[in-house]
């Protein structure tokens, strides 16, 4: 199965929230890409994440597995919220 699904983050994300974002992706069994424009990278990697570019605007969240819809919605919440949270 595959979901994708575009989001637009409150604000920059900060090295802190782009941990937290691995660890949630590494939650799931499926494998979940984070694409922003031109670039797309493994949602459960840090090293991967680190060069994704850490400006407001669109993502998609793109994932392949049984449990990639669940994927997909968690990592939408925290990236959606990601202003009135600390840590999830």
């Amino acid at each position: 199965m595959e979901v994708v699904t575009e989001i637009y983050p409150v604000k920059k994300l900060n090295y802190q929230q782009l941990i937290q974002l691995s660890s949630i992706a590494n939650r799931f069994a499926s494998y979940i890409v984070i694409k922003k424009e031109t670039f797309e990278v493994n949602a459960k990697s840090i090293l991967a994440l680190s060069v994704l570019p850490t400006i407001e605007g669109k993502y998609e969240i793109i994932a392949f597995g049984k449990d990639a819809k669940e994927a997909v919605d968690t990592l939408e919440y925290f990236l959606s919220n990601t202003t009135n949270q600390s840590a999830m």
